[in-house]
């Protein structure tokens, strides 16, 4: 799902199955929420993310893996392409 993003090849639903979990994600990671959208839906880096959030790129990467592995269990998917 996250990896189709980067390529513009995102089928609706599962545009509307990332908005459904972003909110539960976003109640016991709001950070993780956060950079999950700036990734997906504004297409930033990982570096490009750390400058907008002010924060480290080390810090970005740490969170962007534990928010994908939450949405994959959240999704019940283990596909690597979140």
């Amino acid at each position: 799902l996250l990896h189709a993003a980067r390529t513009a090849a995102v089928p609706v639903e599962d545009l509307l199955t990332l908005e459904g979990a972003l909110p539960r994600l976003q109640a016991i990671d709001p950070r993780g929420a956060e950079i999950v959208a700036l990734r997906f839906y504004s297409g930033l880096s990982v570096p490009e993310v750390a400058e907008h959030l002010g924060v480290s790129v080390s810090t970005v990467e740490h969170k962007w893996t534990h928010a994908r592995a939450w949405l994959r269990r959240d999704l019940g998917q283990g596909s690597p392409s979140i």
